[in-house]
């Protein structure tokens, strides 16, 4: 079986470019936002409805069903290092620890949070059938940035991720690396990726990314969402020019928890 290591994030934070890059190795397999967590977590859900026709539960033969999918999983691959994307991973650690490997290797992608909810809106002005203004429209609230960043935090997937990165902290199995650092400092980021990883150095080419993502955009219901530029260079957005100062600052309270992790 290939080696698996993991990549997680937050949204908007370049888990799609790092993935790109990434897959230029011709060691390496970095999947698109992968189904490999969502197999597991059916598996079990089947198991335990199977399990209610008997007596006991054999955790034995469910940790060999769980080993047997993901050995399975990537089967078809032919590289020998693997990394499954998903932001899902961060917070099942223990899980992993337990049917995949003792000493699991997460990256993990950041970013502070007005920066993230300001690249949501930006591709949110240029989709007018993001499901965002759709679920604004059914609830009979005015579409504006305003209340487009309110629910993304509230009720999106910004704030749920986020409380997943909060409460997943552990900087025993998870590499963090902020988006800042992988577009300012490309190849100094991705040096500490290969020595984290305990893999060799792959040179890789910032100027010619060819997008890998297999993502289906109409699932999420935002266009783009998973487009990257072929040549790495910052495309800011200024926060100032989609909220308001007071929505800002109240965004910018909750990145204290990104000192943690630099």
């Amino acid at each position: 079986m290939s080696k698996l290591y993991f990549l997680s994030g937050l949204p908007r934070t370049g888990t799609t470019l790092l993935s790109s890059l990434l897959n230029q190795n011709p060691q390496i397999h970095c999947t698109s936002t992968s189904g490999l967590l969502d197999f597991l977590s059916g598996v079990d859900y089947v198991y335990g409805e199977i399990s209610q026709r008997y007596k006991t539960i054999d955790g034995a033969q469910l940790k060999n069903i769980f080993k047997s999918v993901v050995e399975s999983y990537y089967n078809h691959i032919d590289r020998p290092i693997i990394i499954d994307k998903w932001r899902g991973w961060i917070s099942n650690i223990p899980q992993i620890k337990e049917v995949i490997n003792p000493s699991p290797k997460i990256i993990c992608t950041y970013r502070p949070v007005e920066e993230i909810i300001t690249s949501f809106l930006y591709l949110l002005e240029k989709d007018k059938n993001n499901f965002v203004d759709q679920e604004l429209f059914k609830r009979k609230i005015p579409v504006t940035n305003e209340n487009r960043s309110k629910f993304l935090w509230k009720e999106g997937v910004v704030g749920e991720s986020y409380e997943m990165f909060k409460t997943s902290i552990d900087k025993k199995n998870i590499l963090y690396i902020s988006y800042d650092n992988l577009i300012d400092q490309p190849e100094e980021t991705m040096t500490k990726i290969y020595d984290y990883l305990s893999e060799s150095f792959y040179t890789h080419d910032v100027n010619h990314i060819k997008s890998d993502t297999n993502d289906n955009d109409k699932y999420w219901e935002i266009k783009n969402l998973h487009s990257i530029r072929s040549t790495l260079k910052r495309d800011y957005k200024n926060p100032e020019d989609y909220l308001t100062t007071k929505s800002i600052n109240y965004y910018k309270q909750f990145n204290d928890i990104f000192d943690y992790v630099n």
